[in-house]
């Protein structure tokens, strides 16, 4: 199959091929996408959508925009990250202050992390390693890892970083990477030899 993205702009989900040639609205009418991630085995797209005061949802559909369903009711999710091996989906919660895990269906939820975090913005899991990496950009920015099973909490960056916006894995050389204020950064997975 040709490779695709999957996009969001608060209001609509589309999908796009790589060189643009294929443009497809997937779904409309939302009120304010966040986050957005992928099973690509199971072909689901999983995304929040906060509409506060209402209240905000992680929602589910197929790649092709059918059988919508709420995954989670919940406060302030700010992330979310499917782990695609162990089938579990992952998403932070900034009023309280806790990262969560649960099911892709929903069942099972589970409060993952609760120490140390005031902000957690974003996530990036490397399941074959079993970490879920964080970033926490509010008065002690740094980027945190715990495995996947809640174990083995820790700081993987803490100095020279302010305000941390967006964190991915480079699978393939395994890399972090990073946007902080003006600048991208990368290191190593346990956060060693950084570079900007």
């Amino acid at each position: 199959e040709e490779p695709f993205l999957i996009l969001a702009d608060h209001h609509e989900i589309r999908r796009i091929s790589t060189d643009g040639s294929n443009y497809t609205l997937l779904k409309q009418g939302l009120n304010n996408v966040i986050a957005i991630d992928f099973d690509y085995r199971e072909e689901f797209i999983y995304w929040i959508d906060s509409s506060r005061p209402n209240g905000s949802r992680i929602n589910r559909m197929y790649l092709n925009g059918s059988d919508i369903k709420v995954v989670h009711n919940t406060a302030v999710p700010n992330a979310l990250a499917v782990d695609w091996i162990g089938k579990n989906l992952y998403w932070s919660d900034t009023e309280k202050r806790i990262i969560e895990v649960s099911k892709l269906n929903g069942l099972y939820p589970t409060i993952l992390v609760n120490k140390k975090l005031k902000f957690p913005r974003d996530l990036s899991l490397d399941p074959r390693a079993g970490y879920l990496y964080w970033i926490d950009c509010c008065e002690y920015p740094h980027i945190g890892r715990v495995g996947m099973d809640g174990t083995n909490q820790s700081a993987v960056i803490e100095t020279k970083i302010s305000r941390p916006m967006a964190l991915t894995i480079d699978y393939v050389n395994h890399r972090l990477y990073w946007a902080d204020e003006n600048h991208i950064e990368f290191s190593n997975m346990d956060g060693s030899h950084r570079h900007k």
